[in-house]
């Protein structure tokens, strides 16, 4: 996949392993286009994103308990990209000029984004500008605790949104996990309206070369809003549970089963 800007601008690497790039009036018009799809669910379809500038280094950006996994993405996410410079009808909307920060400084993983977009009047868009922030922090070997802080700010009104969160992964004896994270948004409303306004979601697995043990659960307050995230639902509360047998077999052609 290709992504065409109008103005190219250079990578600056602040440290061996920190980065900034930075974009202007981005055009994304040789992008690969969305494979269409019927929706007869009452729920929107997920879609990823197929633009060059906001897959690279997308992995800083994900939160939740399954960094770097499909996994649930279908679900909810906190942070999807293809709510900047995309209407809900999926057309473009003009991008006037973006930066990145991207990285690694000593033990913690860094991510800083910033993209400004014009208004588009054939959606009663107004212009609006976008920022993630995220920071995380390698413990214990291979576990890590973080925070993160989404920001839209609509131009020429006081229409804001902000989540503000933390997640954590913690590793013990290889194959034994637990994670999760917890988020609280905040918009313009009347004072009695507070409240209601949470998601949080966890996760305890063992996943082992023969036994997959795990049970998650989320919740989405009927009030949280994430305008910067695909949140199909709100008002949920879902747990589920997952036994998998995965033995090996000393066969010529099938060296492994799995049941579920």
């Amino acid at each position: 996949m290709t992504g065409v800007q109008t103005c190219a601008l250079p990578i600056w690497r602040i440290t061996p392993s920190l980065t900034a790039d930075f974009t202007a009036n981005t055009d994304f018009a040789q992008t690969d286009v969305d494979n269409q799809e019927v929706n007869l669910d009452r729920f929107p379809l997920f879609f990823s994103e197929r633009r060059e500038f906001f897959q690279e280094g997308a992995g800083v950006f994900e939160f939740g308990i399954a960094e770097g996994e499909n996994r649930g993405s279908a679900e909810m996410k906190l942070f999807h990209s293809r709510q900047i410079g995309l209407s809900p009808r999926r057309l473009p909307v003009p991008i006037v000029g973006g930066g990145r920060i991207t990285g690694r400084l000593q033990r913690y993983t860094l991510g800083l984004m910033n993209v400004q977009t014009e208004r588009y009047d054939p959606e009663g868009i107004r212009a609006a500008n976008y920022s993630v922030g995220r920071i995380k922090r390698d413990v214990l070997g291979r576990s890590s605790v973080g925070a993160f802080l989404l920001n839209r700010e609509e131009g020429g009104s006081a229409d804001y949104n902000r989540v503000l969160g933390a997640d954590a992964l913690f590793v013990f004896h290889r194959y034994f996990s637990v994670g999760g994270f917890v988020s609280k948004s905040a918009f313009p409303r009347a004072p009695r309206e507070h409240g209601d306004d949470w998601a949080t979601a966890g996760a305890i697995r063992w996943d082992s070369d023969t036994l997959n043990i795990e049970t998650n659960w989320l919740v989405v307050d009927p009030k949280f809003r994430d305008d910067l995230g695909f949140i199909p639902r709100l008002d949920q509360r879902t747990s589920s549970s997952q036994l998998g047998l995965k033995p090996r077999i000393d066969g010529k052609h099938v060296r492994q089963l799995v049941i579920r």
